[in-house]
This record gives C-alpha cells, structure tokens and sequence, in this order.
C-alpha cells in the first residue's frame, strides 16, 4: 500500500508539473499575442500626416536654414567686386595709369620690380599693339585690371625683389583674330578689284588705238 501511495503521489506530481508547463506557456503566448494585437492597433490609429509639434519643428529648422543660408550668401558677396563703367578710351587710360604705377615700385631689375615693357598680362592694349577693346569687353577687362592690381599690392607687401609674369584669362583674342581676319578679307578683296579694274582699262585703251 505504501509503495502505491509514492508511485500515485509520484505520478500526480509529474502531471501536476506538465500541468504547471502547459499553463505558463499558455499564458505566456496570450501576453505575446496581446502584446502584437496592441501594437497593430496602435499602427492603425496612428495619423498618416505629421503631427503639429513636427510641423512646427520643422518650421523652425526652415527659418534657422533660410537664415544660414542669407549669412553665407552675404559672406560671399563681400568679396564681389565693384567696377565702375569706362568706355574704351577710359579703360585705356586707366590700364596706362595703373601699369606706370605698379611699374614703378622699387626691385631688382635695373631697381624696378618689373622689366622695362612689362603690361602686366594686357599686351594687347599696351606696347607695339597699342589697340582699343571692344565695348562688350571693357567690363570684363576692367574687373581684371583691378584683381591684378590687388594682387601685386600683395606681393609688393610681402617684399618680393622681381615679378616676372602676370597671366589674365584672354577672353577678348578671339574677337580680337576675327577682327584681324575681316580686315585682312576686305584688304584682299580691295586689291582684287582694283587689278581687275586696271585690266578693264588695259584692254579698253588697246582697242582704242587698234581703231
């Protein structure tokens, strides 16, 4: 009797166990399913548009931008420079004068900083060339002038004994070559008109003493 009473005590404690097993899992699969229920509701009853405080939020970060954006372009802007219009005769006269006066800094050569003839990259309109620039380019020219001129009052500063080259972007050269290449046109056609007249005259006076 006794040896029964263990083994049906026994018995009910592993039922009793898989019993206690079945109900945990049981129950921990319902706060599983609770849980994800929950949180697909809360998907569906979220807004599809943003809310107010994001709207607003993102108001502020637009203004904070925009503001950035107004600095940088005004920093920017301050290094733009300020020409005054000049027709071709006063950007001439300005390129003459501005080439006297940064020629005639103290150096190394011959005691000037330049070498005698030196144009500071505007051959073109100085020297043998001698020439006027076209309307259309005098402000391009004009704004070129004055960075050089900047940057040889730099270099003037930091006491260099001799300035060798000064390059500028020749935009105007191929304006200047087609100029060169009309004129040299009209020239030729000039010239085959008039040998063409003297030969209409050659032959009008030949028949005139034949007759």
């Amino acid at each position: 009797m006794i040896a029964c009473g263990v083994l049906m005590a026994a018995v009910c404690g592993v039922a009793g166990w898989f019993l206690f097993t079945e109900t945990s899992d049981k129950n921990r699969a319902a706060e599983e399913r609770d849980q994800a229920y929950q949180e697909l509701q809360k998907i569906y009853r979220a807004k599809v548009f943003p809310s107010d405080e994001n709207i607003a939020r993102v108001g502020e970060d637009q203004k904070v931008l925009e503001g950035w954006l107004a600095t940088a372009s005004n920093q920017v802007h301050k290094g733009d420079l300020h020409v005054e219009p000049k027709t071709p005769t006063s950007f001439k006269q300005a390129l003459q004068a501005a080439v006297r006066k940064l020629s005639a800094h103290t150096g190394a050569v011959q005691g000037k900083i330049v070498a005698p003839g030196f144009n500071f990259g505007f051959d073109q309109y100085l020297g043998q060339s001698d020439s006027l620039p076209a309307s259309e380019h005098v402000d391009r020219l004009t704004a070129q002038l004055a960075i050089i001129e900047k940057l040889c009052e730099e270099l003037y500063a930091a006491n260099i004994l001799e300035l060798k080259k000064v390059e500028r972007e020749v935009f105007d050269a191929v304006k200047k070559e087609e100029e060169e290449q009309e004129t040299s046109s009209r020239r030729r056609s000039r010239r085959r008109d008039d040998s063409g007249g003297g030969s209409k005259t050659s032959g009008a006076a030949a028949r005139a003493e034949s007759e």
